[in-house]
């Protein structure tokens, strides 16, 4: 079960991603000038992404 703290993120990613679409996808395009890869709900939850790669163990 998520924890309260998850569940907030998860809202305020879910929120942002309603934003970013709503606004012709300029929200999602921001992670083309992002180094890490963000876009508007990840910077919103303040989230970021995480590559795996095949040799790396399950997280």
């Amino acid at each position: 079960m998520m924890g309260e703290g998850a569940a907030r993120r998860a809202l305020l990613r879910l929120a942002g991603l309603y934003l970013a679409t709503i606004s012709l996808g300029v929200g999602l395009l921001i992670m083309l000038w992002d180094e890490r890869r963000r876009c508007l709900q990840d910077r919103l939850a303040r989230t970021v992404v995480v590559y795996r790669t095949q040799e790396s163990e399950p997280v």
